[in-house]
């Protein structure tokens, strides 16, 4: 039992690089989801907008 070491700096560079990691992917996801959200929504108000001049015009 001389061998166990609880170090609390043992891998800490390891960890923080991870979760750096995945919360760096996390955003990237949810960042990935709200342009491709705000890209249908203008593809839609555009498609509104040529519905609404077409139906005046008949």
């Amino acid at each position: 039992m001389d061998h166990m070491h609880h170090d609390p700096g043992l891998r800490m560079e390891v960890n923080y690089a991870f979760a750096r990691g995945y919360w760096y992917t996390i955003a990237g996801v949810v960042g990935a989801l709200a342009a491709i959200r705000g890209i249908n929504y203008l593809d839609a108000q555009q498609r509104y907008a040529i519905l609404m001049t077409s139906c005046r015009t008949h």
